[in-house]
């Protein structure tokens, strides 16, 4: 079998975004992201989406006095400058390199705000943190969320709060092969990322047949390998992993792959929609403790 190496886009990160509302769980998702952008040494924007209650229908309002406006914004401004000395006050784990750290806030819908916050500062990654102790699960439901995963262009790095920052040496990339020029794709984007950090790749594939095959399973091993070996990326590594249910298999992954984050594509009727919808969530949300990169299919990064 013939192979044609296809080259990953590898490009600098000089920029990581961490959007934050100021939480607890939003503070320790912004040292989480500076301890990364001390591993890449990379720039940090912390921004902050200020919601005025006229965008929200439940609430009745039809307009915001500019007063309250004006304290709103300055309030932000406040807070985000009292993280920015928070951060700041830490080595990180590289003492060598310190983030320079750029402060941004802007009234609208958190999906917009970070957006056009990213784009303007030519952000490489953006990273945000779950709302509540359960994680994903308040993280993927809400409508901000949603809408940030759906309209991110870049990158998106989910830092649960139980995620305690160590240097990512391993990620596994979770494919679900319905489309294998995707998954060539999304394989392509996470090694310009992996790259960058010197980082392994555990290329994972969750087999759910209730009646596996040794023929499908040596199709499935091929298709790993196939994979693996057209990007020309050293350090990758694959793994087929056989259960009935994809969160176990996921779970099982997180604590035995010896990795330090789970990339995963997003795609409308694909993997990652489907495994946060209904029970799902809950599952995974309950054990999940490892920050999580979620590559829009079909975009370019």
């Amino acid at each position: 079998m013939s192979f044609t190496v296809v080259k990953p886009n590898i490009k600098t990160m000089k920029t990581l975004l961490i959007a934050t509302d100021f939480s607890e769980n939003a503070k320790l998702t912004a040292m989480y992201g500076y301890e990364l952008a001390c591993q890449l040494k990379a720039d940090v924007i912390l921004c902050n989406a200020i919601t005025i209650p006229a965008e929200i229908p439940q609430t009745g309002f039809v307009s915001w006095p500019d007063n309250e406006y004006e304290a709103m914004m300055q309030s932000s401004s406040n807070e985000l400058d009292q993280l920015r000395k928070l951060l700041q006050a830490s080595t990180g784990s590289n003492g060598s390199f310190q983030p320079r750290i750029r402060c941004v806030n802007a009234a609208g819908i958190v999906g917009d705000v970070v957006s056009h916050a990213a784009a303007e500062s030519r952000a490489s990654l953006v990273i945000a943190g779950t709302h509540s102790s359960t994680g994903v699960a308040e993280f993927v439901i809400g409508n901000h969320t949603r809408n940030l995963i759906d309209t991110t262009s870049e990158p998106l790095l989910i830092v649960p709060p139980a995620a305690t920052f160590k240097p990512v040496k391993r990620i596994a990339l979770a494919l679900d092969f319905d489309d294998l020029n995707q998954d060539l794709a999304t394989l392509l984007r996470t090694i310009a990322i992996a790259k960058l950090l010197d980082a392994e790749i555990l290329l994972t594939h969750i087999d759910t047949r209730k009646q596996p095959s040794l023929a499908k399973q040596e199709y499935l091993n091929q298709t790993l390998a196939g994979l693996a070996k057209k990007t020309g990326y050293a350090q990758i590594k694959t793994l087929l992993i056989e259960d009935k249910d994809v969160e176990a298999g996921l779970n099982w992954l997180c604590e035995h792959g010896n990795i330090q984050m789970l990339a995963m594509a997003h795609h409308a009727q694909g993997f990652f929609l489907s495994l946060f919808k209904g029970s799902h969530t809950k599952k995974m949300s309950d054990r999940l403790c490892l920050p999580m990169l979620v590559l829009s299919a079909g975009r370019e990064n």
